[in-house]
């Protein structure tokens, strides 16, 4: 599926896999009105990062400071973070 750079009016720019642009427009449409938005197929590799809002401890015993944090791990301190935050 063709991936298209899409530049909305504010000069923002988003990535959109879209069938065609027909297909694009619907999707645009679904976020805001698309006019005077500027669009071109886009061929080049994807390279993404996102860097989230947000602050995370994790208290660890001393056997466990020189190892890499597991990924269970963070998760369940980003389910309690999430809970107490809820609360």
């Amino acid at each position: 599926m063709p991936m298209y750079l899409v530049r909305w009016p504010d000069l923002s720019a988003a990535l959109v896999s879209a069938a065609n642009e027909d297909d694009l427009m619907d999707i645009l449409d679904e976020v805001a009105d698309p006019t005077g938005s500027m669009w071109t197929r886009y061929r080049g590799p994807v390279f993404l990062e996102f860097h989230l809002n947000a602050e995370l401890n994790i208290e660890r015993g001393d056997d466990e400071a020189d190892r890499p944090c597991s990924a269970a791990s963070c998760r369940s301190a980003m389910c309690l973070r999430s809970a107490n935050a809820i609360r």
